[in-house]
């Protein structure tokens, strides 16, 4: 799913209608959440949140720096939000969800992930936990899209936080999320399609497709600027 971030003035008619709304009695549409994907570690968080209104909130970095976005959905992107969110809960597969298809490290350094989802089709609430480096079941991969989604929506990606389109990454290299997390390039997997990484902020080691890596990272870092981990 790709959302259109324009023309976004047509979402003005959601928060005149959620104000209407909250005026007649009902809940106030701009605090009802209908999805929340949060991860977090001692060192910072991530997390998107979309609202009944199409407020899609942002909040990332470390703890003590937190950047805050705030955008708002067309009534089309809106309704195809909920209409994937729907399609994932009419397989009714998710009610059988018990555990991750896959289980990654765990630890301190580790970063824990909440799915949030309420639909009104939804007795009650959808909580699921997971960490960043589990393999989560079919449904909840579908739902995570969706926020991943709204995550490339909300922030502005400027050219200069965008790995180079011919990027080849080779031994050495330091990369860093856009939480400001840096990881070191060891190896190319045996296959050649995916990178082995070293985490420098963070004694975690982790594997990532080639074709992912612009989506996992969004600046490059000189060797020199990591080459004190090294030398520990």
């Amino acid at each position: 799913m790709t959302l259109d971030p324009t023309p976004r003035h047509r979402a003005a008619a959601l928060v005149v209608l959620a104000a209407l709304v909250c005026g007649a009695g009902h809940a106030d549409l701009r605090s009802t959440e209908i999805l929340r994907y949060e991860c977090g570690s001692e060192f910072g968080r991530r997390d998107v949140t979309l609202f009944a209104n199409g407020t899609v909130r942002l909040r990332q970095g470390a703890w003590e720096t937190q950047e805050l976005y705030l955008d708002e959905l067309t009534p089309e992107a809106l309704e195809e939000s909920l209409r994937v969110l729907r399609g994932v809960h009419s397989d009714r597969e998710i009610d059988r969800i018990l555990e991750p298809i896959g289980h990654g490290p765990d630890g301190q350094w580790t970063e824990r992930c909440e799915v949030y989802l309420a639909l009104p089709e939804l007795d009650e609430p959808l909580r699921y936990e997971l960490s960043t480096y589990d393999i989560p079941p079919l449904p909840i991969a579908r739902i995570i899209q969706v926020a991943e989604d709204l995550v490339d929506f909300a922030r502005p990606i400027t050219e200069e936080e965008r790995l180079p389109e011919d990027y080849e990454p080779r031994y050495g290299d330091v990369l860093r999320t856009a939480e400001g997390l840096r990881f070191q390039v060891l190896r190319l997997t045996v296959d050649e399609k995916g990178v082995e990484l070293q985490g420098i902020d963070q004694p975690t080691r982790i594997y990532v497709a080639l074709e992912d890596l612009a989506a996992a990272f969004t600046a490059i870092e000189h060797w020199e600027d990591a080459a004190w981990w090294w030398r520990r």
